[in-house]
């Protein structure tokens, strides 16, 4: 594989301090316990967007969960801060959880602080607040003490356009390609997995597209790098691919747009002559698709 993925439990590095004989099994002791978020970040958008286009309030609530470990299920409050960013208190969301605490025992290990989110109607990007636990004199902060929050912009130009798909080749082959907007330029858009290979495809391994103004079509320039870097030196190249067996890096591919009747997205038409080369140079290809390609939206 080319990443190693860690994870990170509840009580990751609590074991191995707790005993010097490597004979002896490890003991968690509640002198370790300790507070801290589930997660690091989440991500919810501001809205619902119908399959008609329409936008409706957001009906989920957030829920960011908040563990104590430990062995007896200790009793303890613990006091928490909602810090604004670019998303304001009042305006982009309201705090739920009011009273500013947290109270776990052996019943409720896992509490969690719940927020509402507000829907913006205009266009301003995405935005974020942090949520902070505060240190507490009767039980210890452990590694994730603050969640960083993301509310999505669903005003985004490009949210019509913004999802998963099913893609498909003349040549048989299916995958499921997503699209993500950029964080900085709002005609920019990124291509999850355009090469073919799912267990290639990452946030690092995107490749870019630029949206003309009316949204008709979308422009990938060929010899584009990937941020991965193969032991850090080769990143993946994407190349065009012809049904020739012919491939190449430069020039660009302009994809269609097709719309229904409502002016919802419908599928991507890549046309006839360019499919998709993905190259780690001197080592191999990660990825082939011939033309023609249709991606379909779901």
């Amino acid at each position: 594989m080319k990443k190693i993925l860690l994870y990170i439990t509840l009580f990751a590095g609590v074991f191995a301090a707790v005993s010097c004989d490597k004979n002896l099994p490890p003991v968690f002791d509640d002198a370790n316990a300790f507070v801290a978020f589930d997660i690091a970040s989440t991500n919810i958008d501001e809205a619902i967007i119908k399959d008609d286009g329409s936008i409706v309030d957001q009906t989920e609530i957030l829920r960011l969960p908040v563990t104590l470990g430990s062995v007896k299920g200790l009793e303890e409050t613990v006091k928490f801060t909602v810090t604004d960013g670019t998303a304001k208190a009042g305006v982009n969301f309201n705090l739920k959880t009011t009273s500013g605490t947290l109270s776990f025992d052996a019943e409720h290990r896992t509490q969690y602080i719940e927020f509402e989110i507000l829907y913006y109607p205009q266009y301003t990007g995405d935005l974020k607040f942090t949520v902070s636990l505060v240190e507490n004199d009767d039980i210890p902060l452990g590694y994730l003490s603050t969640c960083s929050v993301t509310v999505g912009d669903v005003d985004h130009p490009m949210s019509a356009l913004i999802g998963n798909y099913k893609a498909v080749s003349d040549d048989g082959t299916v995958w499921p390609m997503s699209i993500y907007k950029d964080e900085k330029d709002d005609h920019m858009v990124w291509f999850f997995d355009l090469f073919g290979n799912p267990n290639w495809a990452a946030e690092d391994t995107m490749f870019y597209g630029n949206v003309d103004d009316d949204l008709e079509t979308i422009t990938i320039p060929f010899g584009q790098t990937s941020v991965y870097k193969y032991k850090d030196e080769t990143p993946v190249t994407l190349y065009w691919l012809s049904l020739e067996d012919k491939v190449g890096k430069t020039g660009t591919l302009t994809v269609k747009i097709v719309k229904d009747a409502d002016g919802n997205v419908k599928s991507l038409d890549f046309g006839t002559e360019y499919g998709f080369y993905a190259l780690l140079e001197g080592l191999g290809y990660v990825g082939i698709v011939y033309p023609q390609i249709i991606a379909t939206k779901l």
